[in-house]
């Protein structure tokens, strides 16, 4: 994070609602940037594998619950759209004019979804984090023993297959900042 400078982040997105996105592959460091950002800016921060965590744990044996633990396990995107329906409740009870979006949206579709849902009253920008594979599958395992070798390449299969084809399709019309750590 040294030599990152927040100056001028916020300053184009002013007097409206904003919402920013850090997406990447696993262990590329979105977390800690978004965190930091959040922070530095006195913005809210939304975490999508905790909310998640969170909304399986409230009814463990409901079709969804199991649904979102299995796919989690695995690494796999959760691609239900009635829980798209409940990140973007989560997102609009934040409190803040700056919100800090970890790990949401990773797909097209639920690209549309926050798109449409967020352009209303805000606006939108992805920070899109990465670096290369050796130092991702690093801090990846770094963060716990459920980090295995399996979940990371299954996860780093949905960043290449879903994730990336998705930011290039909505660079033109969404405000995509590359960030390499």
């Amino acid at each position: 994070m040294n030599g990152i400078s927040y100056e001028g982040i916020v300053s184009p997105i002013a007097l409206r609602k904003a919402y920013l996105c850090f997406l990447g592959p696993p262990g590329a460091g979105k977390t800690t940037l978004a965190k930091a950002l959040a922070g530095k800016l006195k913005g809210d921060y939304f975490s999508t594998s905790t909310f998640l965590r969170s909304l399986s744990s409230q009814n463990p044996k409901s079709e969804e619950s199991i649904h979102i633990g299995q796919a989690m396990a695995v690494g796999q995107n959760i691609e239900m759209h009635s829980i798209y329906g409940k990140i973007l409740e989560a997102i609009d009870a934040l409190q803040s004019d700056l919100n800090v979006i970890d790990g949401f949206p990773r797909t097209s579709e639920a690209m549309r979804e926050l798109r449409r849902h967020i352009l209303e009253s805000g606006h939108l920008v992805i920070f899109h984090v990465f670096t290369d594979v050796e130092t991702c599958r690093s801090q990846f395992y770094s963060k716990g023993p459920d980090n295995t070798e399996a979940v990371f390449s299954q996860r780093l299969k949905a960043y290449t297959e879903l994730e990336r084809p998705m930011l290039s399709s909505f660079g033109a019309s969404i405000p995509i900042i590359d960030i390499r750590t």
